[in-house]
């Protein structure tokens, strides 16, 4: 009898034993698929920073607007740099690897590096005194692929983010991008309206009918916006007088804008702060725009069928404390001409809405940006609307109006009867050039 009670008290033992160890691994398991949660939705991160970097290595021609991208993606994807203990680094050329200078000096500098790097508390790996596990995750994306995207809609969950109705759109060099998941027609082409392009690719759902290019729909993963490395300029504070002002326009203090009825006279108008805006009013002679950026603080732009004409110049549309936001209302007379900057931080940006404008605010007035023209109206360089609905027309079958952009806002719209062409993109914004991972 002892010796059976003493194999019993061993049975007891080892049955606790085994129990211990396996509620061990069981404990270091759900530890294990925790820091492999985290891991993948690390590298989705460095993934997204690598791909922003190279986009604004791409569009802003090397001027180190890279670093802020690549890490805003990364906050984007639920890692902050500096915050709770991340750590997201970026390099052009890479740091490591098969694309250092080192390895591959001759394309090097078209590379971005991206690494994010965090320490993950353990739970039941703390039995073992394991506290802490440092997790990592890098990507190396590249600013060379071709696919030709031109036209963006960055909202990601609006009806007809992207819609053609009654209108001829022809993008036949390059291709349409739409981010909006909807499935009740993320991409809208109706009442008879044609959109040709290269192809044209929506993440959610689309309503067409007689399309002359069929969508592509359910496409993975949405794009990122690919002016998002674009510095904003500075702006000056309102009250403020605008430059010299020319013959034929005036400032109407204290809280007007600044009005032009254009004359014949050889003047331009200068680049600097307009408080509340800018409005040229209808009028048979030429508005003359010097070279540079315009900071519309407040009251946004408005062009009323009236020439205007302006070489390297930006559009900078914000607001302030002291102004109303108001959006732009572009209507060019027959024989406007206006050309983005084709150097510099805004090299190809003619039209640029604030980022931090809440999606969807077009001001108190309501009114959507408007940019249209005629057959002769000849505008190139990006417009770029990220938070705000852009509506393009004007033109007809015989005479389309042509831009030469690339076009990115929050949502897009073609409408009343227009008939547009979206050609080849300006220098600093071409379409044929895109990025993808290496690594």
């Amino acid at each position: 009898m002892a010796r059976v009670r003493g194999e019993e008290g061993q049975t007891i033992l080892l049955v606790t034993l085994s129990m211990t160890v396996l509620l061990g691994f069981m404990g270091l398991a759900v530890d294990m698929g925790y820091l492999r949660y985290v891991e993948r939705h690390m590298r989705t991160a460095a993934d997204a920073a690598a791909l922003s970097g190279a986009e604004a290595i791409l569009y802003l021609n090397n001027s180190g607007g890279y670093v802020g991208a690549g890490k805003a993606d990364a906050a984007k994807n639920g890692f902050s740099d500096g915050a709770n203990g991340v750590t997201v680094n970026m390099y052009n050329p890479p740091n490591d690897g098969p694309h250092t200078c080192a390895n591959d000096p001759a394309n090097c500098n078209h590379y971005v590096e991206a690494t994010v790097s965090q320490s993950q508390p353990t739970f039941f790996a703390k039995i073992f005194n394991v506290n802490s596990v440092a997790l990592s995750a890098r990507a190396v994306a590249w600013e060379g692929v071709v696919n030709h995207d031109c036209m963006y809609a960055l909202d990601p969950t609006s009806d007809h983010a992207f819609d053609v109705q009654s209108s001829t759109l022809n993008a036949p060099n390059c291709s349409i991008v739409v981010d909006s998941d909807s499935p009740n027609g993320a991409y809208k082409a109706q009442g008879n309206a044609c959109v040709t392009a290269l192809n044209i690719a929506v993440v959610g759902g689309d309503q067409w009918d007689n399309e002359c290019t069929e969508p592509t729909t359910g496409v993975q993963p949405p794009v990122s916006d690919p002016l998002a490395g674009v510095p904003a300029p500075s702006v000056g504070s309102c009250p403020n007088p605008p430059p010299a002002l020319p013959a034929g326009c005036g400032f109407q203090s204290p809280d007007g804008p600044t009005e032009c009825t254009a004359t014949a006279s050889s003047t331009a108008l200068q680049p600097g702060t307009y408080c509340n805006g800018i409005v040229v009013k209808p009028s048979s002679y030429t508005l003359t725009f010097g070279a540079g950026t315009y900071v519309l603080n407040g009251g946004g732009l408005t062009v009323s069928a009236t020439d205007v004409t302006g070489n390297g110049v930006t559009f900078y549309n914000t607001v302030s404390a002291a102004t109303s936001y108001e959006a732009i209302n572009f209507t060019g007379g027959s024989s406007t001409t206006l050309t983005a900057p084709t150097s510099g931080s805004l090299d190809g940006i003619l039209f640029f809405q604030d980022r931090n404008l809440p999606a969807g605010d077009t001001g108190p007035s309501g009114p959507q940006n408007t940019i249209s023209g005629t057959s002769s109206t000849t505008i190139t360089g990006a417009f770029y609307f990220p938070t705000t609905n852009l509506t393009i027309s004007g033109g007809s079958s015989v005479n389309p109006f042509k831009a030469t952009a690339v076009i990115v806002a929050d949502t897009i719209s073609i409408n009343g009867g227009s008939n547009v062409t979206i050609g080849a993109s300006p220098s600093g914004q071409t379409p044929t050039l895109s990025v993808a991972l290496v690594e």
